[in-house]
């Protein structure tokens, strides 16, 4: 019996120290959220030493600023040459990749019967006019009335048309280019049969070319038409142009607008759909440089600084990047002298009285 209360005895004080290492567990995770942990810094006891920070000095210099869109080229025009009559394909002169001129032959199409029945047709149109020519003699001697003139008339129009309409199925039996460019595909072969509306080959015109971009409503504020610009391939090439096209509303999907910058592209050195930025100069603006660990976020998604004021009070000043390099970002928005802090920058709050002191950039470690 005694036994039996010795192990009672253990097991309870074994189970109050597993509480109680537990709750003190427990209360290590309770950790405040960030912005009352930001706030409780911020709030420091009256007469302790303000937190320090590290600043620059902000020089305020005019800057000429430029927009950088992601682009791609396309070409000025793209045609899909179709037949116009149906027909055995005889011949395709065009090798891809090639250089055509506006009237080279892409196709030719077998003609058949169609020599013949213009030459009827000619034949039909001459008797027919022979006859409206003699009504005509007869009308003015007053031996046929107006109405056998005008049947004649119907006729000889009946006939002409015929003609045309023949002149133009032979004609089409032989496909033309309709633009200068690039033979990019040869879609019919010879012994192919085409039936109208079949593809006989693709053009593609290279030179102008076209950059496209798709500008932000923020951003297509600063482009202008008839603006130069600048492309730049990702083969390395670049080209200057204008700015040719700004789409008048935005596509309801991206709530972007299309921007088009045409370039000259003689012999077609630059090729279509090739990835490119496009970069637009912009009016000089008063900015200045800062490290891009400056520029940070308020609590309502705002890009800007942290500035340390003549009394060591802390402001925020809202930016907009104008430029990153790899000295840093070039900002408007910040006055001229400003005491920019870029050490500490995340730990004080606006209103906050901080120790400012000149920043130390890292010396780097030669040995």
């Amino acid at each position: 019996m005694k036994r039996s209360w010795i192990w009672a005895g253990f097991f309870a004080l074994a189970s109050v120290a597993w509480l109680a290492s537990g709750e003190i567990r427990l209360g290590a995770q309770q950790r405040p959220p960030a912005g009352e942990a930001r706030t409780a810094q911020a709030a420091k006891p009256a007469g302790e030493e303000p937190f320090k920070v590290e600043v620059i000095t902000a020089h305020v210099t005019p800057r000429r600023a430029r927009l950088k869109l992601a682009a791609h080229t396309e070409a000025s025009e793209a045609v899909m040459v179709r037949a116009r009559t149906g027909g055995e394909v005889l011949e395709t002169p065009g090798r891809e990749g090639a250089a055509v001129r506006k009237g080279d032959v892409l196709c030719r199409l077998d003609e058949g019967p169609r020599p013949a029945r213009l030459a009827a047709a000619r034949a039909a149109a001459a008797s027919a006019r022979r006859d409206y020519e003699a009504g005509r003699k007869l009308f003015a001697g007053r031996h046929i009335p107006e109405s056998r003139l005008k049947q004649l008339r119907a006729l000889l129009d009946t006939a002409l048309a015929q003609v045309r309409q023949y002149e133009l199925d032979l004609s089409y039996t032989v496909i033309r280019a309709p633009i200068s460019g690039i033979l990019a595909k040869q879609m019919a072969k010879q012994g192919d049969l085409l039936t109208p509306g079949n593809p006989c080959a693709r053009i593609v015109a290279l030179d102008p070319l076209k950059v496209i971009a798709n500008a932000s409503e923020r951003e297509v504020g600063g482009i202008r038409m008839g603006q130069k610009a600048t492309a730049r391939l990702i083969t390395g090439q670049k080209l200057q142009g204008t700015i040719s096209y700004i789409a008048p509303q935005a596509d309801p999907a991206t709530r972007t607008f299309r921007v088009e910058l045409t370039v000259r592209n003689p012999g077609g050195a630059a090729r279509a759909q090739v990835t490119a930025d496009l970069v637009i100069p912009l009016p000089a603006r008063p900015a200045a440089l800062v490290p891009l660990a400056a520029v940070i976020l308020d609590d309502n998604g705002a890009l800007g600084v942290h500035v340390a004021g003549p009394d060591g009070v802390v402001a925020f000043y809202p930016v907009k990047v104008l430029r990153e390099t790899r000295r840093g970002a070039w900002v408007s928005g910040v006055p001229d002298g400003a005491k920019v802090i870029v050490s500490g920058q995340y730990y004080v709050l606006p209103g906050q009285k901080v120790k400012a002191v000149p920043f130390t950039p890292l010396k780097e470690n030669r040995s």
